[in-house]
């Protein structure tokens, strides 16, 4: 087993490692949410702790306030033992422990988090001298965060001692004063900050600014890294659920876009569907999602529901279609859904939109997703109502195509639009209808069909460098069942 010191410098050096990222440096060309910079609708991108909260959540330490949405942080909002627990146990990547160490934490949604706490000798309990509690729901004030931050970050002592004139006669002086020499706190009273506040209770931006701090301030750069998945959500089925997590798991070493291929949730895309069945799973990504509009969306009018959850990050309602970048690549999300907005054929308002887009832009690299595929194996087969899309993306050397619709995983080589094979100017294309709904055998492949899997749920992991990609497919068991790379065209 690791000792503290070791899991502490891991650590910070996972959390450095770590490509955390503003989805504003995403250069969304045609969306603007409110509070995108942090990802929570109640801190804007100029607040004093924007940045440690920002972090915190990019990171996965902390998701939110107002599960399962979690569009809100709560700043203001004290902490509590419990929280603090779940919330450091993530940070240092605490393993589980064997033991059961108090009695007053079997109701607490914490008590796993607690326990790792105690196994790893960061909290002793809340009722000296028998500490058979914790006291899960109390709030933390500052003078016992000192005392956690101390145990969990191993601070050295403190030679002099700081200057804070209302701590020497509190039980937690020590704590405070390595807090203060760590530049872990600057104190309670800008800009003199002569006062720790060792009494007073602990908010949950204070809380963030603390652990970024003791992490010595890990960067927010740019992303680089596209989780992509479609055909996602049944109340009736876990599924989901299952591939939300590694979403959760691939953003805690890199960041960037979920990208949603179309019905995200079954089995018309209404506002109360999206509540109930897609929100409790893939909602807490809600903030850094950037989806493509399904055919099941259509059956409530307009694709309300649909737009209502993901509001400006979907688009104009009239159109579906806009466009990104990320990692200097040019990203265009199309509406494959052709009758709905006037067709998809040349001519058309998509189509010219498209082809002024990728005749206007200065990236070598392009992605385009949708939610039916052009080409596939699977039960839909393919689509011939977006040659004329496809023969855009191909005009303008495309690199890469996702979508959905099929309830399976196929990867397919580039092709040109009538799908014949072509190599050096075709498009690669993926099939990842593997989201949480039912799954469909597939039969024969069709030509150049590459890998097929139909029984497998899963993500496909694009992570993007500037003249290339690389590809995982990671079923719900952690497997990667497909992998690869390749250069821009």
């Amino acid at each position: 087993m690791k000792t503290r010191d070791e899991r502490t410098l891991g650590a910070r050096a996972k959390i450095a490692a770590l490509t955390l990222v503003l989805l504003s440096a995403v250069g969304i060309a045609e969306t603007a949410l409110a509070g995108i910079d942090t990802g929570f609708e109640d801190v804007a991108d100029g607040d004093t702790f924007a940045s440690p909260i920002a972090w915190l959540r990019l990171s996965g330490i902390s998701r939110g306030c107002n599960p399962p949405l979690n569009s809100q942080y709560c700043p203001d909002q004290p902490v509590t033992r419990g929280q603090m627990a779940a919330i450091l146990s993530r940070a240092l990547d605490l393993p589980d422990a064997a033991e059961d160490w108090f009695v007053d934490d079997g109701n607490s949604v914490f008590e796993a988090d607690i326990n790792r706490l105690a196994a790893a000798h960061i909290t002793v309990g809340c009722d000296p001298p028998a500490n058979d509690h914790y006291c899960p729901d109390d709030v933390v004030t500052r003078g016992q965060m000192a005392a956690f931050m101390v145990r969990a970050f191993e601070l050295p002592a403190a030679s002099p001692a700081t200057e804070f004139r209302d701590v020497d006669s509190s039980i937690f002086a020590d704590s405070i004063h390595r807090m203060a020499a760590a530049h872990v706190t600057m104190g309670c009273n800008p800009p003199t900050n002569d006062r720790f506040c060792p009494g007073d209770v602990v908010t949950r931006e204070q809380m963030a600014a603390f652990i970024w701090r003791a992490l010595s301030r890990p960067e927010i750069a740019a992303p680089s890294r596209i989780v992509a998945v479609g055909d996602v959500a049944r109340c009736e089925l876990n599924t989901d659920e299952q591939t939300a997590a590694l979403a959760d798991e691939a953003f805690r070493h890199a960041n960037g876009v979920v990208a949603i291929l179309g019905d995200a949730v079954y089995n018309e895309g209404s506002p109360q569907q999206f509540a109930d069945c897609y929100a409790p799973s893939w909602g807490r990504h809600r903030f850094r999602t950037l989806p493509a509009v399904g055919n099941h969306e259509y059956r409530t009018a307009d694709a309300s529901g649909y737009f209502g959850f993901f509001g400006e990050a979907a688009g104009d309602p009239a159109q579906g279609w806009y466009e990104y970048s990320i990692q200097g690549w040019q990203v265009v999300v199309l509406n494959s859904n052709c009758d709905e907005i006037g067709g998809c054929h040349a001519g058309s308002e998509q189509e010219l939109w498209l082809r002024d887009r990728l005749a206007t832009a200065a990236s070598s690299c392009t992605l385009a997703y949708m939610h039916h595929p052009r080409f596939s194996s699977g039960h839909h087969g393919d689509n011939s109502s977006l040659t004329d899309l496809w023969q855009a993306l191909v005009d303008y050397n495309a690199d890469v195509t996702l979508a959905g619709h099929d309830h399976n995983y196929e990867r397919l080589a580039p092709m040109d639009a009538n799908g014949e094979p072509a190599s050096s100017d075709g498009v690669q294309s993926f099939v990842v209808g593997t989201g949480g709904t039912w799954l469909r055998p597939v039969g024969s492949p069709r030509p150049g069909s590459e890998v097929v899997i139909d029984d497998s749920h899963g993500v496909l992991i694009l992570d993007l460098e500037p003249d290339g990609y690389t590809w995982q497919f990671v079923d719900t068991n952690g497997r990667v069942l497909d992998e690869g790379a390749r250069q821009c065209s």
